[in-house]
């Protein structure tokens, strides 16, 4: 529980530990297809049901499933909070797998699935290539979309002793965030949790460990109607601990400094690009993992491939200068002071703030790494980020991927000295 009093509402969050890395073989998108049964409802809070009270309370809802966590969230008046226990709770336990939920969570599933594949082909097409870089059978390899003909193969009993097996009081955090008082609070949380069973022989994790690389390249290559030229991505992702580490924390600022200094763009970016000669609109992000974590760099070429030797050399060229020099010690304080500033103005989002609380607790493996993440930025140093960037920002630790997008015409080569050569050294689209 986290009290807060700047607005009279509240998020209630139940966040499960289960994801698609408990996936079995034959059972891959199980997960994500229990979470679309879930919120077909129960008897006695059927979906349509739900769905008119949300809409009376205008509450805001979201769920979603991750590698490592599945979760649902209601943010709504204060006043209203008992409505999101009763949901929630009866919900942890009531779920009832019919022949009909089935079929049209599945279709429902392939559906969305469909979509977002066609509507976003380059996002899609990053998710493979990242996928990709897991060694076959990891608990990693698969999507929490899952794989649609097992999704497809998947029964009543399956389903229902997976949500039973999973789905329960001893398998999931409770996070409550908003305008309450503790006190009160707790005795409506026993009221409507207490009496709810524990399930018995919740399987262990699988190991999520990343013993080898399989590939140190991975090609991909993408249509995007929407956009009729030829481009191209080359990236290189680093293999990080468990984001229960300190240092995958480290990384992330570092990742955000980068970030942040390539919508200048500033000097830092400018040495990942060479000043935009080996590709611009250098993008930087995390993936955090219970097993592993990521780093990822990518630029973008038009009209051409780029470079899969000189891109990824001139990374690590500037990691390890990076890593011997540190940043700008202006940079480093300016970014202090707009995360510090930022993690303020969230205190306003409870919705926000109960997703972080559950990724601590489930993720990090403690919800106090939630102040954690604070305490370490607030003592972020140069020696912090040198000693990260030379201990895993490496070329031992390193996969390039090399994703096209579209296919070259006769004219492309052309195009390409002409933009690349002219109006691409003095006008940078991508910041």
């Amino acid at each position: 529980m986290m009290e807060k009093h700047a607005a009279p509402k509240v998020a209630v969050m139940l966040g499960y530990n289960v994801g698609s890395h408990d996936e079995v073989e034959g059972q891959k998108g199980i997960t994500n297809l229990i979470k679309e049964i879930t919120n077909k409802g129960t008897s006695k809070y059927p979906k349509v049901k739900v769905d008119k009270i949300k809409e009376e309370l205008q509450a805001k809802y979201d769920n979603a499933v991750g590698p490592d966590k599945t979760y649902f969230i209601t943010e709504i008046p204060i006043e209203n909070i008992e409505f999101a226990l009763d949901l929630e709770s009866d919900r942890m336990q009531n779920i009832i797998v019919s022949e009909e939920t089935l079929s049209n969570s599945k279709i429902k599933i392939k559906t969305k699935y469909r979509s977002w594949r066609n509507d976003n082909p380059i996002d899609a097409a990053f998710t493979d290539a990242l996928l990709g870089m897991f060694p076959e059978g990891h608990p990693y390899k698969t999507s929490p979309w899952g794989i649609m003909e097992q999704v497809d193969t998947l029964s009543i009993h399956t389903c229902q002793h997976y949500y039973n097996t999973y789905f329960s009081p001893n398998n999931a955090a409770l996070i409550i965030v908003g305008n309450i008082i503790p006190e009160d609070l707790t005795k409506l949380i026993y009221q409507y949790f207490s009496s709810l069973t524990p399930t018995q022989n919740i399987p262990p994790d699988p190991d999520l460990s990343m013993n080898n690389i399989p590939d140190k390249v991975i090609q991909g290559n993408s249509d995007s109607v929407g956009e009729e030229i030829y481009f191209s991505f080359i990236g290189v992702n680093f293999f990080t601990p468990s984001s229960r580490h300190d240092d995958v924390i480290i990384l992330e600022y570092f990742s955000d400094i980068v970030q942040r200094d390539a919508h200048l763009p500033g000097d830092i970016s400018k040495k990942f690009t060479k000043n935009n000669r080996l590709g611009f609109g250098l993008k930087t992000w995390t993936l955090d993992g219970l097993g592993t974590s990521q780093v990822i760099m990518v630029t973008m070429n038009v009209f051409r491939d780029g470079s899969l030797n000189k891109i990824p050399k001139n990374y690590l060229k500037t990691l390890e200068f990076i890593g011997e020099n540190g940043i700008d010690d202006k940079v480093l304080n300016q970014h202090k002071k707009y995360k510090l500033l930022e993690s303020y103005e969230d205190g306003y989002n409870y919705s926000h703030i109960a997703k972080q609380l559950a990724n601590a607790e489930l993720i990090n493996g403690d919800y106090r790494a939630y102040n954690r993440n604070i305490e370490l930025l607030k003592n972020l140093s140069n020696e912090d980020i040198k000693r990260v960037v030379n201990k895993y920002l490496i070329s031992d630790n390193m996969i390039v991927f090399h994703l096209t997008v579209n296919e070259k015409s006769w004219y492309t080569p052309i195009v390409s000295f002409i933009a690349n050569q002219i109006i691409l050294r003095f006008w940078n689209p991508g910041n």
